[in-house]
C-alpha cells in the first residue's frame, strides 16, 4: 500500500500543473464517477401540441428571424451567442441544460450542490415561495427531488434573484410595478415572478435572439401569463418603451455575453426612457470583481456607469460563504440606480 501511494503521490505532482489529481475510486461520490452521464434533458416532457410547434421551420420563428436580421448588427452581432453557441439549444426541450440555464455542465451543478443551494433558498424564504412556485419538470428541465420537493436551477435561481430585489427595493410591496427583462431567454424569471408577486403589473421580455423570442412566447402564452407578461421583439422595443414605464430592469447572465457596443445601445435605451432601476447579475464572478465583456473592449459596470448609473448595492449570491463556495452557480447580484 505504501508503494502504491509513494507512486500516486508522484504522478500527482506530475499532474499538478495541470490541474488534475488522481483520487481513490471509493473516495468519490457516484456522479463523480466519469461513467456517470446525465442526458442534457428530460424527453418525455412535452405537453400537448409542443412538438409540432416548437420546430425550426415553424413560420413564426422564421418570420422573427428575418426581422432580427434587419436590426442594427452592433447590437445583435454575438460575441457569446452565435451559431454555435445558440445550436445547443434544443427548441422542444429548451428548458434542459442549455445556454439558457446550465444545469449540468458548470460548478457545484451536481445533487449536492442543488441539494445545498436547496436547503438555503428554504431557511431565507420569508414569502414562502418554495410553496408558491412549483416545478413541474416540463420541457426537459433536469431536477432534483429535495425535502420532498422537485427543485430545478430555474426555480432556485429566480427565488434568489426575487429575494434580492425583495431586500433592496421591497418589490413585493410595491403597487403597479413594472419590470423589463432584457435578456429574458425563454421567459423563466417573468414566470415565476407574475406567480410569486400579484403587485406586478406587467413584465415585458426581450431579447437580441430570435429564437430566444420566439420560445418565450410560447412559454408565457402556455403558462397563461399573458396579458401581464409581454414578449417584445427587438425591432420593437424602442418604440414600446415610448409608451410604457418601466420601473425595474432586469438583465441575468446576458450583458456578460455582450459586446461593449451592445451594451453600450441597451443602457442609453434605458437612460432615455429614464428606467431608475437596473438590477444585474453577471456571468460566475465573485463580488467586487470586474466584468470584462467578452470582446475585451469594456469593463461592464464601467459603461453602465457612462450612462448615468451607480452601483448602489452588491451581494454575493449566497450570503452564508460556505454555500457561496459550493452552491449552485455562484456568482454575484447588483442593483444600479439611475443619477
Amino acid at each position: 500500500m505504501g508503494v502504491l501511494r509513494h507512486i500516486r503521490d508522484l504522478a500527482n505532482r506530475a499532474l499538478s500543473p495541470l490541474e488534475y489529481e488522481l483520487a481513490r475510486s471509493a473516495a468519490l461520490y457516484p456522479w463523480q464517477h466519469a461513467s456517470v452521464m446525465i442526458p442534457p434533458y428530460v424527453s418525455g416532457t412535452l405537453p400537448e401540441g409542443a412538438e409540432n410547434y416548437l420546430r425550426p421551420d415553424n413560420p413564426r420563428l422564421r418570420e422573427l428571424q428575418e426581422r432580427y436580421s434587419q436590426c442594427a448588427p452592433h447590437v445583435t452581432e454575438p460575441a457569446t451567442w452565435d451559431d454555435g453557441h445558440a445550436g445547443k439549444v434544443n427548441l422542444r426541450y429548451f428548458r434542459g441544460s442549455s445556454p439558457f440555464v446550465w444545469q449540468l455542465i458548470g460548478r457545484n451543478l451536481n445533487e449536492l450542490g442543488f441539494a445545498l443551494t436547496a436547503y438555503y433558498v428554504k431557511s431565507i424564504d420569508r414569502l414562502g415561495l418554495l410553496q408558491i412556485l412549483q416545478e413541474d419538470g416540463l420541457f426537459g428541465a433536469v431536477t432534483y427531488a429535495v425535502d420532498r420537493r422537485t427543485v430545478s436551477r430555474d426555480l432556485l435561481d429566480s427565488i434568489l434573484e426575487i429575494y434580492f430585489l425583495e431586500r433592496h427595493l421591497a418589490i413585493s410591496q410595491r403597487r403597479d410595478l413594472r419590470i423589463l427583462d432584457i435578456g429574458a431567454g425563454y421567459g423563466r424569471l417573468a414566470h415565476r415572478m407574475l406567480c410569486a408577486l400579484p403587485n406586478v403589473e406587467s413584465y415585458l421580455c426581450t431579447d437580441a435572439v430570435a429564437a430566444a423570442t420566439f420560445l418565450c412566447e410560447y412559454y408565457l402564452r402556455f403558462r397563461g401569463l399573458e396579458p401581464r407578461a409581454r414578449t417584445v421583439p427587438l425591432p420593437d422595443v424602442e418604440d414600446v418603451l415610448k409608451t410604457v414605464r418601466v420601473d425595474i430592469a432586469v438583465n441575468i447572465h446576458s450583458f456578460s455575453e455582450c459586446p461593449a457596443a451592445a451594451v453600450q445601445w441597451w443602457m442609453a435605451l434605458l437612460r432615455r426612457n429614464e428606467v431608475p432601476y437596473l438590477f444585474l447579475v453577471p456571468n460566475g464572478v465573485a463580488r467586487g470583481t470586474p466584468v470584462v465583456l467578452p470582446d475585451g473592449a469594456r469593463e461592464l459596470s464601467q459603461v453602465i456607469a457612462d450612462h448615468g448609473y451607480r452601483l448602489i448595492a452588491i451581494e454575493p449570491k449566497f450570503a452564508d460563504p460556505v454555500v457561496q463556495e459550493y452552491g449552485v452557480s455562484p456568482s454575484c447580484c447588483m442593483l444600479f440606480q439611475r443619477a
